[in-house]
């Protein structure tokens, strides 16, 4: 039972993280520490039904709540306060990327990995930037699309 509660609420944080700008539901159940189990799931499904699904169902339906319990507040969050939510949104991007290198990497990073890193950060940057100036000159919900 406590293992079920775990993994709602796991689900519930990788449902939040779907809908949260810079931050992927992928990279919630990486930092989890979900991801593997979930992979093995799937493939295992058609052998070990009732096993997979003891970790599918009460992720997906953990998702599913975080989705829709999360949405309504998140978008009053961006309403009201749009550039604070912007940082907030670039630092959880920031820190998704450091969460998801130390993950994946097999030993200690390289000084090419704080490249790559650091080049795709600025791109980020660079398009989020070059985004809300369209955004700002555009009215309509053209330019609330593209955001």
């Amino acid at each position: 039972m406590k293992e079920l509660l775990k993994n709602v609420l796991r689900g519930f944080c990788i449902g939040g993280g779907s809908i949260t700008p810079g931050v992927s539901g992928g990279t919630m159940a990486i930092f989890l520490g979900v991801y593997e189990r979930l992979l093995e799931a799937v493939a295992t499904i058609h052998k070990t039904p009732l096993r997979s699904l003891r970790l599918i169902l009460p992720v997906a339906a953990g998702a599913g709540c975080g989705l829709f319990a999360l949405a309504a507040p998140l978008q009053l969050f961006t309403a009201r306060f749009p550039l604070f939510s912007k940082i907030v949104f670039c630092l959880l991007a920031l820190a998704g990327l450091f969460i998801f290198i130390e993950k994946t990497l097999s030993g200690p990073p390289k000084g090419r990995d704080y490249l790559f890193l650091s080049g795709g950060f600025l791109l980020s940057l660079a398009s989020d930037y070059f985004l809300t100036q369209y955004c700002v000159q555009a009215e309509g919900a053209a330019a609330l699309f593209l955001v």
